[in-house]
Parts: C-alpha cells; structure tokens; sequence
C-alpha cells in the first residue's frame, strides 16, 4: 500500500486524501504526505532531515506526520519529541493543524495539556510545542531527552548555534537500533540563517555539509 497520497475524493462534502493498495483498491486516510519531496522527507532514514520549499507547500504538515509516525511503535515513555519555533506567537494555528490529524486518529487516547503546550498519549509518548529564541533558551531544554528535535522555520533563527547545541538532548536508555533519533526541520528562502542553513545542507552549490536536503521547488 502507498503511503503518500493517490488522490483527493469527497466524502460528505469534503475532499479526504486516499491511498492507493497493491490491488489499486483506494482508502481514505486522515493524513499521508503529498508523492514527491513531502513523500521522501517521510521515509529518509538519515539522523538529519531538512525539508526545504516556499510558502504554502505543506511542510508543517510534513513536519508533524514525520513527528507522530513514532507513536504507537512501543518506544513509549521514551518517545519524546519537541517541535520548535523562534517564538511562542501563533501557537493557536500550530495546536490545530495538529488537532485536525490526531484527533481522528487517536480521539481520547492523546491529550492536550495547554499550560504545558504539551500532547501526550496514553501509551507514554509526549510531543512538546516549545520556542528557541537564541542561546538563553537552551536552558529550558537541559536535562530533557528527546527522540525527535523538530524546527519549524529553521531559516527564522538568528544563527544555527541553537540548532546544532540541541543534538546534546538526542538521548535516551533505548539504542539507536531501537529508537532512531532525528533533528527535522523546514525552511523557506530567506531569513537570517539562510546562508548557514545553505552551507550545511549543500543547497546551491555550496560544499557538502551535515545531512540530506530534500527541496521542494514549487
């Protein structure tokens, strides 16, 4: 079974992405990455991913499906991830885009804790929503263990000092071999990182650096 999207058919007025089976039978999911770069951010088994577009393309989307792909696999309580911006502001969009994909999905068995900013489910996986300004932040994240170190708009920081000081927390009592770590994240052209973001991901020319890129040109 295809696990990006085959087509977009309605079902009670609203268009559902479908799959598409081994026997071309389709089914409606409630989330599943576009074919193409959203697709390829999915399966890449690197420890450092960078999904890289416009505006509009659905990396947040991406983003966060890649996040929850480790729910459910017995990693429990270990599975802790956290997904970063350069500030707190606009939360509101972020907590229901998230919404619209594990509400269905999982209903009662994941909650929310707003004070927190914090979903967990009932079999022990967290996915914290969290900001990092600058270098002062990282004090919030000293002591914590994280199997996925996610960064909206990677490009909107002010240098990536921040990005590369949180691999410290990739850690935990499960190997590797058990629990792969990552650090995703997404950009879009510009911003004060964009320079650095370029030279460690090899975008343009520049020399081989950290990780794959997977850039999507529309």
């Amino acid at each position: 079974m295809s696990a990006f999207v085959d087509t977009f058919r309605q079902v009670n007025g609203v268009y559902v992405p479908h799959i598409c089976d081994e026997q071309r039978k389709v089914w409606p999911v409630t989330a599943a990455a576009q074919p193409g770069p959203a697709y390829q951010f999915m399966c890449a088994a690197e420890k450092e991913i960078l999904l890289a577009g416009n505006k509009g393309g659905g990396k947040t989307q991406a983003l966060i499906m890649r996040m929850l792909s480790g729910v459910g696999r017995g990693w429990g309580q270990h599975y802790n991830t956290v997904l970063l911006r350069a500030s707190l502001r606009e939360m509101t969009d972020l907590v229901g885009l998230i919404d619209s994909i594990v509400r269905p999905i999982w209903g009662r068995a994941v909650s929310y804790n707003k004070l927190n900013h914090v979903y967990e489910w009932k079999t022990g996986e967290k996915l914290e929503l969290n900001y990092f300004l600058d270098m002062s932040s990282l004090d919030l994240y000293y002591g914590k263990q994280f199997a996925v170190v996610a960064w909206e708009e990677l490009g909107l920081q002010k240098s990536l000092e921040g990005y590369l000081a949180m691999f410290t927390t990739l850690r935990g009592p499960l190997p590797e071999s058990v629990m792969p770590r990552h650090v995703l994240a997404t950009t879009n052209p510009g911003g004060p990182s964009h320079n650095a973001i370029a030279h460690r991901f090899h975008l343009s020319g520049m020399p081989k650096g950290a990780g794959p890129a997977i850039v999507d040109p529309a």
